[in-house]
């Protein structure tokens, strides 16, 4: 009998030969819509990118289609193109991407920084500055952007030397990523005078996305003041404060039984969101003492609270849950369904055999529940499923990634099946 293993890999082999068919015939295609997606599928594949006619595409009609281009020459790092492309490209968009993927592929010609810099679209100049930015470009190789039309750019460039004042109702208008560098700029020195005056403007500002800024960068504080400052501000009145306080604590620190309390508080609001954050906080922690106060909120009614809830107590084993995750099995969230399938696999609940089996032979689910429960039946050795596991198996035209997945939940279910269904390739 044919080795398992061979099976798969031979498999796997159809599969990519099948793709690289009808990858060249979307690239021949007359819509400029399928030679657009047949593009961005060899750049993120790296399937036939060898054959690619690069004259073809840089003559291309479609502009949708020559940004595609840029993304498969930025896999290929073809600079000498993304170069041309950034320069002389008509349509504005296909430019602005092109200078991205150049600037970011840290290879710039000094020749062409000023010339694209002269490009009269500011949507192609801000691309290209910020992925120069982002690639960590000294600033005084750019200093003629000072004398730039755009009082944004201007704006950018100074507050990436850090020489833009923190007014805020500059700042909160400059992308998010040159907002903390303004701000690495202006505090150096992480030390109590600089801490106790990032705290000082998050109580005086008005704007919300400068508050959440200055409460995630207290978070970038020597520990002791982070933690000091984060757990002073989880108490604050303004919900965007105390919000992104919890997220910012929970993204920073090993947190610990300190956050029971507040999770407890915060379960009990009418807000989503905090709710969620509750939910996520017992996540997390997976205290015992817990348990009681997940089963009491099984009922939320958001989908992500609820769902939350489900995983949290199937990782904590508790078998109790089997009638709420028949249900969610069977409800019209993605997001309880994957919940549902993860504590199913986690208790080994053999009894869902029939949901999980549905999942699998719906084909209008997204293709990651089909997958996760395709894994979560060749997990638990679910012999009902092998007929849906099968017909996806056989159909040629069904996802790749899913194929596989259903053959190797079949290969741990029943070997001899897989074998004899696609022995013959191996």
């Amino acid at each position: 009998m044919a080795n398992v293993r061979q099976i798969i890999n031979s498999l796997e082999d159809e599969i990519i030969g099948r793709k690289e068919l009808i990858l060249k015939e979307m690239i021949n295609s007359r819509s400029s819509a399928v030679r657009s997606r047949a593009l961005r599928e060899i750049a993120s594949s790296g399937l036939l990118i060898n054959e690619i006619d690069r004259d073809e595409f840089l003559e291309e009609p479609a502009p949708e289609v020559r940004k595609a281009f840029v993304k498969l020459l930025t896999e290929t790092a073809n600079t000498t193109d993304l170069a041309e492309i950034a320069l002389k490209d008509p349509v504005e968009s296909v430019r602005a991407a092109a200078a991205k993927a150049y600037a970011e592929s840290n290879q710039v010609e000094e020749s062409e920084l000023e010339r694209i810099f002269e490009d009269p679209s500011k949507k192609v100049r801000k691309s290209f500055l910020l992925s120069l930015i982002k690639n960590g470009i000294d600033p005084d190789e750019i200093v003629f952007l000072t004398s730039d039309p755009s009082v944004e750019i201007r704006n950018i460039y100074r507050a990436y030397k850090g020489e833009l004042e923190l007014d805020e109702s500059i700042v909160t208008d400059l992308p998010k990523t040159v907002q903390r560098l303004l701000l690495e700029e202006h505090f150096k020195n992480k030390h109590d005078d600089s801490y106790n005056e990032v705290i000082k403007l998050v109580n005086s500002s008005r704007f919300p996305g400068f508050k959440t800024l200055l409460v995630e960068f207290i978070g970038t504080y020597p520990e002791e003041n982070a933690r000091r400052g984060l757990e002073k501000l989880m108490k604050n009145d303004d919900p965007v404060v105390m919000l992104t306080a919890i997220k910012t604590y929970m993204k920073s620190f090993d947190f610990g039984s300190e956050l029971l309390p507040l999770a407890e508080t915060l379960m009990e609001e009418n807000d989503e969101e905090k709710r969620y954050l509750a939910a996520k906080i017992f996540k997390k922690l997976k205290e015992p003492a817990t348990v009681e106060i997940l089963r009491g909120n099984i009922d939320d009614p958001s989908d992500r609270v609820k769902a939350t809830i489900i995983e949290t107590l199937g990782s904590m084993m508790d078998y109790t849950l089997e009638h709420e995750i028949k249900f969610a099995l069977n409800s019209t969230s993605s997001k309880l369904k994957k919940a549902a399938l993860k504590a199913t696999k986690k208790l080994k609940l053999t009894d869902t055999a029939e949901d999980i089996t549905g999942i699998i032979n719906n084909r209008k689910e997204s293709l990651s529940i089909q997958k996760l429960a395709v894994s979560v039946a060749g997990f638990l050795r679910i012999g009902e499923s092998l007929p849906a596991l099968e017909k996806i198996l056989l159909d040629q035209f069904a996802d790749a990634t899913l194929r596989l997945s259903c053959a190797k939940s079949v290969a741990r279910i029943s070997p001899p099946r897989l074998e004899k269904l696609l022995g013959y390739i191996g």
